[in-house]
């Protein structure tokens, strides 16, 4: 009986919940449908205030979902073996350098174990992009990390290279996605879970890159105004 009774009294409660949110947006409508041809709006009603500040929550929260996620993913699962490739760069590298050939990225940093080369790139490392590789023993896996608000540069590509027996091996990582380009914390990265980590390749775009035209980026524009379209209709 006490269980009947809980379910009476949730549902009556819900009930009574879902009859106050109908009846505010009847009000509101009902009222909207009485001036709506006097050319005014009832702004001072607490309804549409409300429903106002959902419609500014919502998309907040639109726009947060797509700038808030980097995707990191290794081009190369398992590891490149040059080997067995017959020496060939994998697809992924070779995507990588020719979006460098294009002017598309930079060449930033090389870190190995006994430190940043600092020579031939845009950026020093430990700066706006760090790895443990940096000044350890031997490694088979690292962390990569990368911090670039408030900066005009952005992470594109990191490149592992290490060698196995003598043998050369390579794993690319792709970094895509609406982002702030920032790492959201450590990213682990590998050739194979084997293979000794010799260097590690950051590659972005900077400044004076040309900013190529993507679907994606044209698909975003579009959804953003959407957004900003919908919102100014519902809450004008």
């Amino acid at each position: 009986m006490w269980m009947i009774a809980a379910m009476r009294r949730h549902n009556t409660t819900f009930k009574t919940k879902r009859r106050g949110a109908r009846q505010c947006i009847e009000r509101d409508l009902g009222t909207w449908n009485i001036t709506r041809f006097k050319g005014a709006m009832p702004y001072n009603s607490n309804c549409h205030r409300f429903m106002k500040t959902k419609l500014l929550i919502l998309t907040f929260a639109l726009f947060g979902a797509f700038t808030a996620q980097a995707n990191f993913i290794n081009l190369t699962p398992g590891g490149w073996h040059y080997i067995d490739h017959q020496n060939n760069p994998s697809p992924a590298l070779l995507q990588l350098l020719d979006e460098e050939g294009h002017d598309f990225i930079s060449y930033f940093d090389t870190a190995t174990p006994s430190g940043w080369v600092s020579q031939f790139g845009v950026l020093n490392g430990g700066t706006n992009f760090f790895t443990d590789l940096i000044n350890s023993g031997p490694l088979s896996s690292s962390v990569v990390s990368w911090d670039f608000l408030g900066t005009p540069y952005a992470m594109r590509f990191v490149d592992v290279f290490g060698f196995n027996s003598g043998d050369p091996w390579e794993a690319v990582y792709l970094v895509t996605g609406f982002t702030q380009f920032n790492s959201n914390g450590d990213l682990p990265i590998t050739i194979n879970g084997h293979v000794i980590i010799t260097d590690i390749n950051f590659y972005g775009s900077t400044p004076n890159n040309v900013v190529p035209e993507s679907g994606s980026t044209i698909a975003f524009m579009g959804l953003g105004l959407l957004v900003v379209s919908f919102v100014r209709r519902r809450v004008q």
